[in-house]
């Protein structure tokens, strides 16, 4: 399996591609606007890391979005997230700022991402944005924090998977259960 990271220079990047490494043949990082979106097609799932901004102030990630899903399985973690359901139709609200924070979520078990895992997971937060008016036509949300606040979506139509929190943070001990269960998802 091969992977593509696509990073909006975000420093947590690379711990997701040490934590994606050992499960797969190749993984490439790539930055957003160094990315020629042909590339894409040589790759078996795309990860959108975390960063700075909006996602209207990345280059590539409205294209990945048009050209790519429900054509290879994207994982979205925060930014990527955001972006996956603004693209879809959904706000972005900033209520509070949760940067290095940790808190406790409930989770659907039976979703893609949190098979092998308990119904509540504590997880490490560093967004100041998150996502209300998610465009339920298209994702189901498969968790919230202690707040009602939005922590993951999935498309299973689509092959579109969120999480707004990170779980390549050491904050989120089931972190490398939830990339895995990425990883393993069959279209």
């Amino acid at each position: 399996m091969t992977v593509l990271i696509v990073d909006f220079y975000d420093s947590f990047t690379y711990n997701l591609k040490h934590y994606v490494e050992p499960l797969c043949s190749n993984v490439d990082v790539v930055r957003d606007d160094e990315l020629d979106i042909g590339l894409i097609d040589s790759y078996d799932k795309i990860i959108l890391s975390p960063g700075p901004g909006l996602p209207n102030d990345t280059k590539n990630m409205n294209d990945i979005f048009k050209f790519y899903s429900g054509v290879k399985p994207i994982l979205g973690v925060c930014l990527g997230m955001q972006g996956m359901a603004q693209y879809y139709g959904a706000d972005l609200k900033q209520y509070y700022v949760s940067h290095g924070k940790k808190s406790k979520i409930k989770v659907d078990t039976d979703s893609v991402l949190f098979k092998n895992t308990n119904e509540y997971l504590e997880v490490g937060l560093y967004h100041s944005w998150h996502v209300e008016q998610l465009n339920e036509k298209i994702f189901t949300p498969i968790s919230i924090d202690e707040k009602g606040v939005l922590m993951a979506i999935e498309s299973l139509k689509l092959s579109l998977f969120g999480v707004q929190f990170h779980p390549e943070s050491i904050m989120t001990p089931s972190g490398r259960i939830i990339i895995n269960n990425f990883l393993n998802y069959k279209r």
